[in-house]
């Protein structure tokens, strides 16, 4: 209708169409300033990689790992553990019942007799289950406002600033990144007391 304002989709819709409609003359000049953003961001992604707070961080999400591995490997050690144990149980019952039992069990009766048995082994399952679900998907860090990394940066403070975003219990804090620049202002760039005064610890 007339004067009714464009939503998202028209938008984008119409933006594609323009894009379609240019000429190759029209388009270098933002092809090549997004190339050029692209190159920007994979120089800066390099160089945080190369700084001591991304080793801190790779090692501590390496250790995180193998604490996880370690946790699946006990676990699954325990229920192999458990089942044993319930089969040496088994083995250890009257063997005249079990003879009477097999000479007058009915091919109904057998298959009654299995599906139980499936039904009672799968609650042994579930807490494997469980510990799975509790322990996939390692923590991802706070996403970060390109306006905020632009301000830290100015600052000097884009790696304190990814750094403090990338510990999992300020990802987990439900606070902006705005505040967490904040922090690290008062802080001096130092990370852990900004965590601490984010944390309320």
């Amino acid at each position: 209708a007339a004067g009714a304002e464009a939503g998202p989709k028209q938008v984008d819709a119409k933006v594609r169409e323009f894009w379609k409609a240019a000429g190759e003359e029209e388009r270098r000049p933002f092809e090549e300033a997004a190339e050029k953003e692209k190159t920007e961001f994979f120089e800066k992604q390099k160089a945080w990689q190369a700084t001591p707070e991304f080793a801190e961080i790779e090692k501590a999400e390496k250790e995180q790992e193998e604490r996880r591995k370690a946790a699946a490997s006990e676990e699954a050690a325990k229920d192999e553990g458990e089942a044993k144990a319930a089969g040496g149980k088994k083995a250890k019952g009257s063997p005249g019942k079990k003879k009477e039992g097999a000479a007058t069990a009915t091919p109904q009766a057998k298959a009654t007799k299995r599906q139980q048995e499936k039904e009672n082994a799968q609650p042994a399952s579930e807490p494997k289950r469980a510990k799975k679900a509790k322990d996939a998907a390692p923590a991802v860090g706070m996403m970060l406002d390109a306006v905020v990394v632009a301000e830290a940066a100015k600052l000097n403070l884009e790696a304190a600033l990814r750094n403090l975003a990338a510990r999992p219990e300020v990802a987990g804090s439900n606070k902006k990144p705005a505040d967490l620049l904040k922090a690290l202002q008062a802080s001096g760039g130092l990370v852990n007391p900004a965590k601490r005064a984010l944390l309320g610890l």
